[in-house]
């Protein structure tokens, strides 16, 4: 089984397995792995990595359980969503000049 959570300190929306998700008298948490890189986190995500010792934890808020066909959409429908946005921001970047202030933050790397 997989979580749909919401990270407390930015917001952002993630999937990720039930295994990295821990929940005791602290609140709920989410182990995340130290890696850089959308499709190797998608492929870790799939697979249900076991999480490692130097993982870090945030606190996080549960909105749903899911199952795989559920999680693998949703991985593809943010990947793809952040993928057409970064490309709109190059593109508008380069129209606006160098000095342009026009940004846009990807809250899915917590490496």
């Amino acid at each position: 089984m997989f979580y749909v959570v919401e990270f407390d300190c930015d917001k952002s929306i993630e999937v990720v397995p039930e295994l990295w998700i821990t929940i005791d008298d602290d609140g709920v948490h989410c182990l995340w792995p130290l890696t850089k890189g959308r499709k190797k986190l998608l492929d870790m995500i799939q697979s249900q990595t076991l999480p490692q010792k130097n993982w870090r934890l945030y606190s996080v808020t549960i909105k749903r359980k899911c199952g795989m066909c559920s999680v693998f959409t949703a991985s593809v429908v943010i990947y793809t969503i952040s993928s057409v946005l970064h490309n709109a921001c190059n593109i508008i970047n380069r129209h606006l000049g160098s000095g342009s202030l026009f940004c846009l933050v990807d809250l899915t790397d917590r490496g």
